[in-house]
């Protein structure tokens, strides 16, 4: 009697340049075997997660994530006007257009699902059909950093705001056994200074999502879930030139679960 293998969804949590750690959890979830059949992600999740679906692969944006330095990152600085953001983002989206290369949902090699946060009414959304360029911008929109993104009538944010970590999506997709990565497990920081925008709008990201990663525990509980947390401080959000780093720490963390993940899938 042949033994049906459960159905495997990886949920990839937001978290800014944390979310290079996804790079790593996928390289340890291919260098044991473990199979990935729906993927879903949430602001840099999303960009991640993405790039997986299209390819079945990680080692294109791996290579492009660590070619980035502080000066090459000054290329996706776009200033805009006194306004309702600091940056324009076209420069971020001409980098996705360039990953993604104009891809539409239908065209991934596993089902894909983005989430997304609607400014109109604060509640969370799931795209999985069109563009996938426009469902990565508007889910790594940065509110403050980004301007938002108009979308099927709607004002779209980043959405890790909504939904840190996207259990439900993958759930709802129909993955029996559901691999969740959570980059938010924040610590406390002390004496730190904050002196600068950017380290105030880090922090207050980090507390703000890291509330409601705790509130998302309750998709744990079902026994199907391996929670692979990501965080406190051994990753800042917006330090993207550190991608190696986080890229190793996602790998290190995956390996810890390895086995329990093949003991689920048996």
């Amino acid at each position: 009697m042949n033994h049906r293998r459960k159905k495997v969804g990886l949920a990839l949590g937001s978290g800014g340049a944390r979310g290079f750690a996804h790079i790593g959890v996928i390289k340890a979830l291919q260098e044991h075997n473990i199979p990935i059949d729906y993927i879903a992600g949430t602001s840099m999740g999303a960009i991640i997660a993405a790039y997986y679906a299209l390819n079945l692969d990680i080692a294109g944006i791996e290579k492009e994530s660590l070619s980035f330095t502080k000066r090459e990152l000054l290329n996706l600085v776009d200033l805009n006007r006194p306004g309702i953001s600091m940056l324009k983002g076209d420069r971020l989206r001409h980098f996705l257009k360039k990953l993604y290369r104009n891809k539409k949902f239908r065209h991934t090699k596993i089902p894909l699902s983005v989430g997304v946060s609607v400014l109109e009414d604060g509640s969370k959304m799931t795209i999985n059909s069109g563009r996938i360029v426009d469902a990565a911008m508007a889910s790594s929109t940065f509110p403050g950093v980004f301007p938002p993104v108009r979308y099927k009538g709607k004002t779209l944010v980043d959405g890790g705001l909504t939904n840190a970590t996207p259990i439900d999506l993958v759930r709802e997709m129909g993955a029996e056994i559901i691999i969740a990565v959570d980059l938010f497990k924040v610590q406390k920081t002390g004496k730190a200074k904050y002196n600068r925008i950017w380290k105030v709008l880090e922090r207050t990201y980090e507390i703000a999502l890291s509330n409601l990663s705790q509130y998302g525990e309750e998709y744990t509980h079902n026994g199907n879930v391996v929670l692979i947390g990501i965080g406190g401080n051994k990753a800042d959000t917006f330090a993207f030139h550190k991608a190696e780093k986080y890229i190793r720490l996602g790998e290190e963390e995956a390996r810890k679960k390895i086995r329990k993940i093949k003991r689920m899938l048996k």
